[in-house]
């Protein structure tokens, strides 16, 4: 409900920046965290759960520094950056599945290559930096799926949240650097809110799963492993 309040209220509009505009951008993170905390509490703290909460939070400083993006672009990369790293962190586990990187690789090469002509000097590198940190993520999340095995669904929600927010990012640098994008607005924020929701319910399960591991008889968890 908070997110369409900024999706129906904010964005047709077009106010200029202010504390309110942060105000409705920030408010359904601000829930994802307590939701995370909800659970944290439940169930306690994994390496998961607290990568995944700062990876929130860091995405609201990140979104109340686009509000102003004319004077604070920069530091909103920068935060947004920070929030990949630490996703990056929750997702990493064996198999590192290499072979996935061969196709991010083109789909960097050619996004980047558009969007280049538009890119000013202060943010080439920065934005070189950022693109390979989302396509990490991406991958990461993508590596955590297994064939032969079964996949929980929060996994699987995971890496649908980490594939929404490349979409996410992918249509704001065109519609930033590149050509116009219609209705530009409402695709980005909706699919970013898509997105962090789902990675955000994907604590729930790895919660719980590392609850019953420790649960379980020492000979029980190789069994499971």
């Amino acid at each position: 409900m908070s997110s369409l309040l900024y999706l129906l209220h904010w964005i047709p509009q077009e106010n200029e920046p202010s504390p309110l505009g942060i105000f409705l951008k920030c408010l359904p993170i601000v829930f994802l965290c307590l939701y995370v905390l909800i659970q944290i509490h439940h169930y306690g703290f994994s390496r998961y759960s607290l990568a995944i909460l700062l990876g929130l939070l860091f995405s609201g400083v990140g979104d109340a520094c686009l509000v102003y993006a004319k004077d604070y672009f920069i530091f909103g990369l920068a935060s947004f950056a920070v929030a990949h790293l630490l996703y990056i962190v929750a997702f990493h586990e064996r198999p590192m599945w290499w072979t996935f990187m061969f196709f991010y690789l083109p789909y960097y090469i050619v996004m980047w290559q558009y969007i280049v002509p538009g890119v000013s000097a202060k943010l080439f590198y920065p934005g070189m930096v950022y693109g390979v940190l989302i396509l990490t993520m991406l991958w990461r999340a993508m590596a955590r799926i297994t064939i032969s095995n079964k996949t929980s669904w929060t996994r699987l929600y995971a890496f649908f949240g980490a594939a929404l927010f490349l979409v996410s990012d992918t249509v704001l640098s065109v519609n930033l650097f590149a050509d116009p994008v219609p209705h530009a607005q409402y695709i980005i924020m909706t699919t970013y809110y898509l997105a962090q929701l789902l990675i955000a319910v994907s604590v729930v399960k790895e919660l719980g799963q590392t609850e019953k591991l420790d649960n379980m008889l020492p000979s029980d968890k190789l069994k499971s492993l």
